[in-house]
């Protein structure tokens, strides 16, 4: 189930709130499960030093992936942590996330730092994670090769009526920023953890003040 994005930053504001150990919550995604509402995101810790470069800027997302959930939207706690995987080449550079729920699991896509995006898969919607890959589902040198080229980052999961699922990806460098777009959609396969071919989307221009998808 997909918000408005205010209404998001509203619950990982108040999620925020809660837990006294990050400085900031960020990139939150929304989703409801079984009636349990949730928030997928990651966490800036702006004083945590820098061990591994290169480094977060101001700390930004420097911090692990979480979950939140909450029964009412009021009242959250977190619910799991996600941690980096020993072969992430970006450890420290945790970026948005996005989950879905299929075959009685849930699927959990994360960024790596700006070129790749990696999932984990849990039985709940609050884990415990399993690395189903052992590796990124999307890499740099994938987003590099692709024409547009761009960084496979900042995943989105769009559940259609006829039961299929996509992936979106993408960010925009140069001068193909904005008017070209450099976002990209790939059908997941029924497995949730493998896409089929990533296609370039049109982008389209909206005002921030706009909430909703096109028709």
């Amino acid at each position: 189930m997909r918000h408005c994005a205010a209404a998001a930053a509203a619950a990982a504001a108040a999620a925020a709130a809660a837990d006294a150990d990050a400085d900031a919550d960020a990139d939150a995604a929304p989703a409801v499960f079984n009636g349990t509402a949730y928030i997928y995101s990651t966490h800036d810790e702006l004083s945590a030093p820098c061990t591994v470069p290169p480094c977060p800027q101001s700390g930004c997302c420097s911090g692990d992936w979480w979950v939140w959930s909450s029964p009412d939207l009021v009242s959250w706690r977190r619910a799991s942590t996600l941690k980096d995987w020993a072969w992430d080449k970006f450890p420290g550079q945790n970026w948005a996330t996005d989950a879905a729920q299929r075959n009685g699991k849930v699927y959990w896509y994360v960024s790596q730092a700006g070129g790749s995006v990696a999932v984990a898969s849990a039985p709940t919607a609050a884990g415990p994670w399993a690395d189903p890959l052992g590796k990124p589902l999307l890499t740099e040198a994938m987003g590099k090769a692709l024409v547009p080229p761009s960084g496979l980052r900042d995943p989105g999961v769009l559940a259609d009526d006829d039961g299929r699922f996509y992936l979106v990806v993408g960010s925009c460098t140069g001068s193909v920023q904005p008017n070209s777009g450099c976002y990209y959609a790939a059908e997941l396969n029924a497995d949730m953890v493998s896409i089929k071919q990533l296609k370039h989307l049109r982008y389209i221009w909206m005002p921030p003040a706009v909430c909703g998808f096109l028709k």
